[in-house]
């Protein structure tokens, strides 16, 4: 692939949207204000297309430049007493490594070993406990991170094996709590009580999310608990009725909220904001029709929250005396870095986040008084070479509004007597949504629109920003009415004489992966599918994956039925009368759908006879994130579609 006229222009593309010559990071995202410093996390390319991505801290000083911490630092938080930090160092062997440092300093003061990977630190409100959530020496990356299973290595062969039982106390993550006066932290966790997040609820208590199993799966049954520090026995504070999520406490500890709703993984919950003690009768606050996917305190009477209203990104405060809400920002022309919204205090009034556009890479933002103030910006594409994108709707066959986005070739471009040719790409989860993200996030979509191609980003019925009444409708019903979603918006640029009907290619991630390749076996009007990460036979995805329980719940069924959704949604299942040419890409590393299902909707389509093509890639995992398998994969992508559907 390296020699392709396709690889070199994707290469050419990715040059200008990565800049991997510059020291300027070209993505910044989870800025956060600590100690009076602006503290935010960038990527480099240091190795060029052939090494992976480099994520470093950054302080932000007051000129506006970015100087970079310690190499290696995941993690950090300076206490609120302002003498001290504690920096999260990554290592080789998978087990991180927790500092302490004299705040403004990098030389340790006291340090610690992880008995696995470090996912959160915190302060108490006091500024004298640092909460540490860790993994066990088998640790799990969420979906978003590449579903991953990551264990510390220990002395010994190579060829010992992986080994797993159902009672294996080195899987459970803990709970860690390390007092300033202490030379490490203590445990306050033990098996059969898995911590998934966890924080500060005054001093002398913890809320946390937990379940009973330490498997991935599991998360989908947690519940919040009231964790005393002191070892006694905590107490359940709700069960929800679907799944549940960043936990926040005020900091004196006197209110407690969370977020509730439907949700395919680990990588966030979007939904309602619940909260205990109530203010009013109603325990969901307003939130101004807001799918929230983040929260946080700014302070005892303050709930900042962010999320997804429709195809708008939305900042806004929630006061807890009176519950209402003031929005703070809100644009459907730009949206904020990361796969979910999120956004950050400074102080008494400022409120920080990273936004990105599809032509604009990411950017920090300062909100004051619903003004934005700049604090850095990477330079952006001086022309409009990659195309324009636009919001856009249509009505389902059932007369329900669906809403999108479509990217359009560069204005220079004339299109073609037929119409541009189309990639519909169908979004994972499928809880979950597009929004307006810069192109470098949409894989082979820049450069298929610099090709003159047009780019259609679905958000069908089990998207978020629409209420849960709209996401939950999936459940149940996958590949049902959200496939009529999809094709009736494929319908509409059609009739409107904006796409070539002859000329679609179908490609998606995960459930999107799913979904490519379940159309391809119910019509032969599509030129091409890419399927990425795909689901393509639910039985054997419930047992080789570890987030069985999804399966479960989604198609309301059990894999030991005979028949079923488990084996009419299976695409192997379904390819008697398959012949689009299918281009299907896979990680071998991946636990959410393994690399067999890949294999398996390869070996499928191969026996029907349908042109067929089967890329895994041994370094990645869930999603093909990483940038050698991203630059490689668009090339691919760009190969296949010129191939099949530009002809």
């Amino acid at each position: 692939m390296r020699g392709t006229p396709a690889y070199r222009l994707v290469s050419e593309i990715y040059e200008k949207l990565l800049r991997p010559e510059q020291e300027t990071p070209f993505a910044v995202e989870n800025p956060v204000f600590d100690n009076g410093q602006l503290v935010f996390f960038g990527t480099r390319l240091t190795a060029g297309f052939d090494g992976p991505a480099t994520t470093l801290a950054y302080h932000l000083d007051s000129n506006g430049h970015a100087r970079t911490l310690q190499e290696d630092v995941r993690l950090v938080r300076t206490s609120t007493l302002g003498k001290i930090s504690a920096l999260v160092v990554a290592s080789a062997d998978s087990c991180d490594e927790v500092m302490l440092c004299k705040a403004g300093g990098l030389a340790p003061i006291a340090r610690w070993r992880a008995p696995g990977s470090v996912d959160s630190i915190a302060w108490s409100p006091s500024g004298e406990d640092l909460l540490i959530l860790a993994t066990g020496d088998v640790s799990r990356d969420a979906g978003i991170r590449g579903a991953r299973v990551h264990t510390a290595q220990h002395e010994g062969p190579t060829w010992l094996p992986y080994f797993e039982t159902p009672q294996d106390a080195q899987r459970w993550q803990s709970l860690w709590v390390w007092r300033l006066d202490r030379d490490s932290p203590r445990r306050l966790t033990s098996v059969g009580f898995n911590p998934w997040e966890a924080t500060w609820l005054g001093n002398d208590k913890l809320l946390v999310v937990a379940s009973a199993g330490y498997e991935e799966g599991s998360w989908y049954r947690s519940s919040l608990w009231r964790l005393p520090t002191d070892g006694s026995s905590g107490t359940i504070l709700r069960r929800p009725d679907n799944q549940i999520g960043c936990p926040a406490a005020s900091p004196n500890g006197a209110h407690v909220a969370w977020i509730e709703g439907v949700a395919s993984g680990r990588s966030g919950v979007s939904g309602d904001v619940v909260h205990q003690p109530s203010p009013s009768d109603n325990s969901r606050a307003n939130t101004n029709g807001v799918d929230v996917t983040h929260l946080v305190w700014r302070d005892n009477s303050h709930l900042l929250f962010s999320g997804i209203r429709g195809l708008e990104t939305v900042v806004g405060e929630i006061h807890w005396e009176t519950g209402s809400v003031n929005e703070l920002w809100s644009s459907t022309s730009e949206t904020i870095c990361g796969w979910v919204p999120a956004a950050s205090p400074a102080g008494s009034g400022d409120t920080l986040i990273a936004v990105e556009s599809y032509e604009q890479p990411p950017a920090l933002l300062s909100l004051q008084d619903r003004k934005s103030r700049t604090l850095l910006a990477a330079p952006a594409p001086t022309t409009q070479e990659f195309g324009q994108i636009q919001p856009i709707s249509w009505e389902a066959p059932d007369g329900l509004e669906i809403q999108g986005w479509l990217i359009l070739p560069p204005a220079e471009k004339t299109r073609p007597r037929n119409g541009w040719p189309l990639l519909v790409d169908i979004h994972g989860g499928p809880i979950s949504a597009h929004r307006n993200r810069w192109s470098a996030n949409l894989r082979a979509a820049p450069v298929l629109a610099n090709q003159g191609w047009a780019i259609l980003l679905p958000n069908p019925r089990g998207s978020i920003g629409r209420g849960q009444s709209f996401a939950s409708a999936v459940i149940g019903d996958m590949g049902g009415a959200d496939s009529f979603d999809i094709t009736s918006g494929i319908d509409l640029l059609a009739q409107q004489g904006t796409i070539d009907p002859k000329k679609i290619v179908l490609s998606g991630n995960s459930y999107g992966g799913f979904m490519s390749a379940l159309l391809v076996t119910r019509t032969v009007s599509f030129a091409a599918a890419i399927p990425i990460c795909p689901v393509a036979n639910w039985t054997s995805q419930h047992f080789a994956s570890h987030i069985g329980w999804f399966d479960q719940e989604y198609l309301r069924a059990s894999p030991s039925e005979l028949v079923g959704p488990y084996l009419s949604l299976s695409p192997v299942f379904l390819t008697q009368n398959v012949s689009t040419p299918t281009l299907v890409l896979g990680g071998l590393l991946d636990r959410d759908t393994p690399s067999t299902q890949a294999i398996e909707l390869y070996n499928a389509f191969r026996e029907a006879g349908a042109p067929c093509a089967l890329g895994i890639y041994p370094e990645e995992g869930h999603g093909l994130f990483g940038i050698p398998a991203y630059v490689d994969s668009a090339a691919r992508i760009l190969d296949w579609t010129t191939r099949y559907a530009s002809g």
